[in-house]
């Protein structure tokens, strides 16, 4: 006899079952699943699958990228990860979680949760992070021309589902599959090719990168049939609620020379809005010279733009009252908001890497305009709206409610010596609260639904 784990009912003391846990594997429904990159890879997970949990937390999708071209291939700062366009879960046709240029989110939460330990050791290991060298500098990660990896990605980090608050077990006997789609982006969407010696373009096409050996590695716990209806007895009306957090984006162009405040609308219609992330990424330098793709991984480059200043705006009226949060010349104010959304404020032994590379070098690290030496932009601009937390998980008071408001994003662009700065892309990534539930009574559909 072994006991059913709390994660399975948060708050109830659990009680002793017939169980069993072991690893199963899901490949996808393309035929041979080798693909290059532009691709769009599908899962199906689970359905009619009787007492057996997908333990998320150490589930993970397994692949191989070769590089075919005839040059060596820079992974983004957060690795392999960094390639993925978007990611979305459905069941039933019903969309549960869409990640939206999950490549530029997965950096946005690289550079400010990443330590140099994780880099070094896990990090590396299984996704191709970006290492670090004894003086504390990032090093490029290569594939070289010819030559292939295998990486190991966590899926909680894929759907809202996977990383449930209250659950770490998903049941997997809904009626139908959960359908869970990769949009792997194309050849020059994130990453670089190495240059040639005479630094001559570098003709590239999707079939450069390959994909093969997909398969999501599952750790399931399978109940017996008497544990699981005590299981299911135990939620009230036979109904499990997920409470996970997702996050949506919002993306705008900001034209060359931009100077003075600026409003971006975001229009967010959330019952529970928990934070903010935003970030900038060079589009042209400041001669309106555009970025050669091949070489420069514009979505690991973020960028400070000359922001002096931001505000969320709710309804004509700044969250913050009459101040915003104010970006110095050192950004110390910016990295403690984004320490903040991290709950890593006090957090002295977590030893982050990119934002602790701010006060080592504040020029080589914030680039105010993109210039063909920007090489290790990491700037994250962050705002909490969690206005009361309990230790690192339990959030006494959490989020606010825009869900008929009018919402903006409000910057103050500073000027810079020469005047000149080129034009940016404008990532806006908010996180809120959202809700799934699942209905196992005799009369429910046994399917995913998500409610606000």
């Amino acid at each position: 006899m072994s006991a059913l784990p709390l994660q399975f009912i948060a708050n109830k003391q659990s009680d002793a079952v017939n169980s069993t846990s072991f690893i199963s594997r899901v490949t996808p429904v393309q035929s041979g699943a080798r693909v290059t990159a532009g691709t769009t890879v599908q899962f199906k997970i689970g359905g009619s699958m009787a007492g057996q949990y997908l333990d998320c937390e150490n589930t993970f999708l397994k692949f191989k990228l070769s590089n075919k071209s005839a040059h060596a291939f820079d992974l983004p700062k957060c690795g392999v990860e960094g390639l993925i366009r978007s990611i979305s879960l459905l069941n039933s046709g019903s969309q549960l979680s869409h990640y939206q240029e999950y490549g530029v989110l997965r950096n946005v939460i690289h550079f400010k949760n990443s330590t140099k330990g994780y880099l070094e050791g896990a990090g590396n290991a299984l996704v191709g992070c970006h290492v670090t060298d004894s003086a504390g500098v990032t090093s490029t990660h290569d594939i070289d021309a010819g030559e292939d990896r295998t990486f190991c990605c966590p899926i909680s980090n894929h759907a809202s589902l996977f990383n449930s608050k209250n659950a770490r077990y998903i049941p997997l006997n809904t009626k139908t599959t959960l359908d869970l789609f990769y949009e792997l982006g194309n050849v020059t969407y994130a990453g670089y090719f190495k240059k040639t010696a005479n630094n001559d373009p570098i003709p590239l096409t999707d079939q450069d990168l390959e994909y093969s050996d997909f398969e999501i590695v599952m750790s399931i716990v399978q109940l017996d049939q008497a544990s699981e209806m005590k299981h299911i007895s135990h939620h009230e009306k036979q109904t499990m609620i997920f409470e996970c957090v997702s996050t949506g984006l919002n993306q705008f162009v900001v034209p060359a020379n931009t100077l003075g405040m600026q409003t971006f609308p975001l229009g967010l219609g959330y019952s529970n809005l928990q934070s903010l992330d935003f970030c900038f990424t060079p589009v042209t330098d400041n001669t309106g010279k555009s970025w050669d793709h091949s070489r420069n991984d514009t979505r690991s480059q973020f960028i400070r733009n000359f922001l002096e200043r931001y505000d969320f705006i709710v309804d004509g009226q700044s969250i913050e009252a009459t101040r915003g949060v104010k970006i110095d010349k050192d950004s110390a104010e910016a990295v403690a908001m984004s320490l903040i959304s991290s709950s890593k404020l006090t957090d002295f032994d977590s030893d982050l890497f990119f934002l602790s590379k701010k006060f080592q070098s504040i020029d080589e690290i914030i680039h105010d305009y993109q210039s063909a030496r920007v090489t290790d932009a990491s700037f994250v601009a962050s705002l909490d709206l969690c206005v009361m937390k309990n230790g690192k998980q339990d959030l006494i008071c959490s989020g606010r409610s825009v869900l008929e408001a009018s919402t903006q994003l409000q910057c103050t662009f500073g000027a810079n010596a020469t005047g000149l700065r080129g034009v940016s892309n404008l990532f806006v990534f908010p996180h809120f609260r959202q809700h799934i539930i699942l209905d196992m009574s005799p009369s429910g559909d046994g399917l995913f639904h998500v409610i606000q």
